[in-house]
Order: structure tokens, then C-alpha cells, then sequence
């Protein structure tokens, strides 16, 4: 489906830290430059440049909307249940991830590696900084994402919902998390 990202882009003047909105412009990637005016229709205009920066992106209103779904786990409890408990609780797993997908909603699914494999990368001093582990140092840790695509957030919550993370794994701490996507670019 091709949806026409609609931008709102503004001009603010560094000195007289005045912004001033533009019209809404779909020509993402041009300069806007010139010299911003200190009253609408005055003629006097500020002495320093203006710049032009990207506010938001969002779809037109009535188009799907997409969310981002985190399912998180919590490995200390994850790791303390019994083999077999955890056996079956993943077999439980590919049944609900096929009922989500029936759907036809769900663009991208995905399961994350091993934390022992994991790697952040951070600017430092001008150069990328690699470090192991995940970013951050929490109990509860993504081990999976997917990507949906619904007509209302109602439509997207109930999609979520048919998520494993949402409805099993209680006992090992599982959780979804939804989050409304304001920009998505794929091939």
C-alpha cells in the first residue's frame, strides 16, 4: 500500500527564537533558507538566517496506522523455571503466532537472539563505541517485536492481544508493549 507521508515542517530564527509555520510540504528534502520577518506582513526583516527542520511525519488522517509491539521477558525468572515448564510453554507459541497472523495485519515478526549476543553501539568522541549486552540494565528485556498495520488503535490493541507475550507467561514475566509508529520506511 502506498501512503503519501504527509510533512509539517517549521522555520525558527536562532537569535529572535521566533518559529514560524510552513504550509504543509511533501518536498522532504529540500532547503528552505532566507531571512525570517519579525511581524506577519512587515517589511523589515531579521538580519540572521532561517533554518528549516522536519516538526513530524504522519500518515493522512483515515489511512492504517502502525504500531510497534515489544514483547519483554524477564530472564531471572525465565531462567528458574523448570525445562519442561518452559518446553511447554513455547509450544504454545507458534499456534497464537499463526492466529496473529491470520489476521493479514501483521507486517514484520520477529524473535530476538540471545542476550550474550547482543552488542550496543553509542557515539563517542566522534567515533561508534561498541560495548556487549543490551543498551540498558533492567529486569524486564525484549525478546521480541512485531510490526502491525490497523485502522484504529482499538483494531491495533486487539491484534497485540493475540500476541504469546500477551496471553502466556505470566510465570516468567512476558509483556507486550504497543507503540504507535509516527514514521516506518521499508523496502
Amino acid at each position: 500500500m502506498d501512503v503519501t507521508t504527509t510533512v509539517t515542517r517549521r522555520r525558527y530564527c536562532s537569535k529572535s527564537s521566533s518559529t514560524l509555520r510552513l504550509e504543509q510540504d511533501l518536498l522532504v528534502g529540500r532547503t528552505v533558507s532566507g531571512r525570517c520577518r519579525p511581524a506577519i506582513n512587515s517589511p523589515e526583516q531579521c538580519r540572521f538566517p532561517i533554518t528549516s527542520f522536519v516538526v513530524s511525519t504522519y500518515p493522512p488522517k483515515g489511512s492504517p496506522m502502525k504500531y510497534l509491539g515489544l514483547a519483554y521477558f524477564t530472564p531471572e525468572k525465565f531462567a528458574a523455571m523448570a525445562p519442561d515448564d518452559v518446553k511447554q510453554l513455547v509450544s504454545q507459541c507458534p499456534a497464537l503466532d499463526e492466529k496473529m497472523r491470520a489476521t493479514g495485519k501483521v507486517l514484520v515478526s520477529a524473535s530476538l537472539g540471545d542476550l550474550d549476543s547482543w552488542r550496543t553501539l553509542r557515539p563517542r568522541r566522534g567515533k561508534t563505541h561498541v560495548s556487549d549486552g543490551p543498551y540498558t540494565e533492567s529486569k524486564e528485556v525484549v525478546g521480541g517485536l512485531f510490526i502491525i498495520e490497523a485502522d484504529s488503535h482499538d483494531e491495533a490493541l486487539r491484534i497485540a492481544a493475540m500476541h504469546p507475550a500477551a496471553t502466556l507467561g505470566e510465570e516468567c514475566g512476558w509483556a507486550v508493549e504497543l507503540i504507535p509508529m509516527d514514521f516506518y520506511l521499508a523496502q
